[in-house]
């Protein structure tokens, strides 16, 4: 689960325990987690949406604090996904009408996608 603390929780459903299992959270200047999405080939590995714009990208292997932080929008992340069958490519749409295709493969920069009158490309 994700919250406006920041936090993305994770809860073992196979333990007994009502607790989450593992806590990482997003420090620094960054908004409300305001959304995620589940890599569909790597379960240890989430994206997340901000407030501010931010698109973070955790590894739950890994301590507390996601990997990868970038400016990806001038407002708040809505919605992210991943592409199903290209994992390497992340949707993200934004408060501030924008949408963008991130293509974690290449070294290139994302590529904003055209939306029109009443979000329809």
């Amino acid at each position: 689960t994700i919250n406006s603390g920041r936090h993305l929780k994770v809860w073992d459903m196979r333990s007994s325990d009502k607790k989450h299992s593992k806590l990482m959270l997003l420090s620094g200047e960054s908004g409300s987690l305001n959304c995620a999405a589940k890599h569909p080939t790597q379960s240890h590995v989430v994206a997340c949406g901000d407030s501010n714009g931010v698109l973070s990208v955790w590894d739950m292997r890994q301590e507390r604090y996601p990997v990868t932080l970038m400016e990806a929008h001038k407002d708040g992340v809505w919605d992210i996904c991943f592409h199903p069958l290209k994992p390497n490519h992340i949707f993200t749409c934004s408060q501030d009408g924008s949408a963008f295709h991130w293509d974690g493969s290449a070294s290139q920069r994302s590529v904003q996608l055209a939306v029109g009158a009443g979000g329809v490309p």
